[in-house]
């Protein structure tokens, strides 16, 4: 639920990207249609917490509704609340030891920036629920082409409905599965430290999210990114039932 944001974002597009050149390099994904595929997860992803202090707390204000929801379950519980019936809500997430440091972050938030990373996030979820292959494999250079786009568009119309921070605890008993070195350490001895969060929701309408991204869906040539049956599965998934679960 809570998500190292910018880490993962740069990792899925460089993996991605990566993946798509080995895949053309290696006889048109003929590696990679033999290596099992498991979705990126974040470092923090399970993990129980307990929310220490927040944002206003001092002052006897409760945890903003949004937020609430969200920590407890997630973006579905989060656009299950009436007030973002049709709304898609977006949480846009930075962590970092120094509190001071999130609210320097804050001042310089820009929708037009910090957006588009986190819709490209939920677009590369959507896609890869359920596959035992990789989405190269599945859907060809379609999908590489797709996320370039959607981390690269302006998503008009995308409002930024509110922030707070929140310092998080990390309760129980937990372990790390880390490549050795990657974070300090190796899985027996890799912890995460508690932290400061500044979560910022961001909504859209729905109609205008899934026009913008049909715009992009349609300005993909599939002639010219795939074989047949990656063509017809990118076209299932894109133009048949893409938000359903989105």
């Amino acid at each position: 639920m809570l998500k190292l944001f910018l880490p993962l974002v740069l990792f899925m597009l460089a993996l991605c990207f990566f993946s798509c050149g080995t895949g053309r390099a290696a006889n048109r994904y003929g590696a990679l249609a033999t290596v099992p595929f498991a979705p990126y997860k974040t470092l923090d992803e399970g993990i129980p917490f307990e929310v220490k202090d927040y944002q206003n707390k001092s002052k006897g204000a409760p945890l903003p509704v949004w937020l609430a929801a969200y920590l407890s379950g997630g973006i579905a519980e989060l656009e299950n609340l009436n007030a973002y019936t049709n709304q898609y809500c977006f949480i846009l997430e930075w962590s970092n030891n120094s509190l001071d440091m999130l609210l320097r972050r804050a001042e310089v938030f820009k929708i037009e920036r910090d957006f588009a990373p986190s819709a490209f996030q939920r677009i590369y979820t959507r896609f890869v629920q359920g596959l035992t292959r990789s989405p190269d494999v599945v859907y060809g250079n379609a999908f590489e082409t797709l996320m370039k786009r959607s981390i690269s568009a302006d998503w008009t119309d995308a409002h930024a409905d509110g922030s707070c921070w929140a310092f998080i605890a990390w309760t129980g008993v937990h372990s790390l599965h880390t490549i050795e070195g990657e974070i300090g350490g190796t899985e027996s001895d890799a912890v995460l430290s508690d932290t400061y969060k500044l979560f910022v929701l961001v909504t859209i309408n729905k109609t205008d999210f899934q026009h913008q991204f049909n715009v992009i869906v349609s300005s993909i040539d599939l002639e010219k990114t795939g074989s047949k049956a990656q063509s017809s599965a990118f076209q299932n998934i894109t133009r048949n039932n893409f938000f359903s679960g989105f």
